[in-house]
């Protein structure tokens, strides 16, 4: 049965053509290839002063000289990316609830189509509401989602005349599939942090970006065998938090192969708007 979806959620069904990507607005980081490098700056040798002798007073103790090979104590070593991965997922999924815009952009593996899309979304606990508000395809804004991570379907309403309807899809459907085949929950704060957290990873810091006014830190993480779960010519993933430790983006990259646009982009996910602790209705998550 056709129901008109037309896989509004992932835009599975633009047909955009590659020379007009449509990339986040541009105060909303739009693609982060190449942060800016976190190495410390190098530094200039100690200039050492002239040395001077002071006379001790009648009666008076010399001061004790340093132990012979004393040393200075060492620098704290930084903090490592795998556990600061970790504490971004406790910040972030431990919210009691968080409310932002999500906007993606994803590129077919063959450079036939692209997509962009807005959603104002709403999350509490594992349950989250997905609202379309901006897509490359018009009739799909207006659309609404509900899902709760770990479930296998979605409830869905469509836009337009289809509205009064409200679906159970899988979510493997193809209306609700990817272009490039990812299934929606992959692409939530739940999915993203548990995966790249599960140990599978080697993950390591990148530097930094913006969204917005906010500083962006970015992490690089790179399966340490075998294909990468979402897509199987996937190189690297970059994951990004904002100073108060919470999940703001995410990007997948191909192998070099597949020479696509922008470094090789797959697919990007911004947060903006992020706000936590905010007061939700139940009815938000039923449709």
């Amino acid at each position: 049965v056709t129901l008109g979806l037309a896989t509004w959620l992932m835009g599975c069904g633009s047909e955009t053509p590659t020379t007009q990507v449509c990339l986040p607005a541009a105060n909303e980081a739009a693609v982060v290839p190449a942060p800016k490098p976190t190495g410390k700056p190098t530094a200039k040798p100690p200039v050492k002063k002239p040395t001077t002798t002071a006379s001790a007073k009648p009666g008076s103790t010399p001061p004790a000289k340093p132990a012979a090979g004393a040393s200075a104590a060492p620098e704290p070593e930084a903090p490592d990316a795998m556990d600061i991965l970790n504490e971004v997922k406790t910040v972030t999924l431990g919210q009691t609830s968080l409310r932002g815009t999500i906007s993606n952009y994803e590129m077919k593996f063959d450079k036939s189509k692209t997509s962009s899309s807005t959603f104002k979304m709403q999350s509490q606990g594992l349950s989250y509401r997905l609202e379309c508000s901006a897509h490359s395809k018009p009739s799909n804004v207006g659309s609404k989602t509900v899902l709760v991570y770990g479930q296998p379907t979605a409830r869905v309403k469509p836009a337009g005349l289809l509205s009064l309807v409200t679906v159970t899809l899988a979510l493997t459907d193809a209306n609700l599939l990817s272009q490039n085949g990812i299934t929606l929950d992959k692409i939530l704060s739940h999915g993203i942090l548990e995966r790249l957290t599960n140990g599978e990873y080697d993950v390591e810091q990148a530097g930094t970006t913006t969204i917005g006014s906010d500083k962006i830190t970015i992490l690089k993480a790179t399966k340490n065998s075998g294909p990468n779960p979402l897509f199987a010519d996937a190189d690297y993933e970059y994951v990004g938090f904002d100073e108060k430790k919470l999940y703001r983006m995410w990007a997948l990259y191909a192998k070099p192969e597949l020479a696509l646009p922008q470094n090789n982009l797959l697919y990007q996910v911004t947060v903006t708007g992020l706000e936590t602790g905010v007061t939700i209705a139940a009815a938000a998550f039923k449709l």
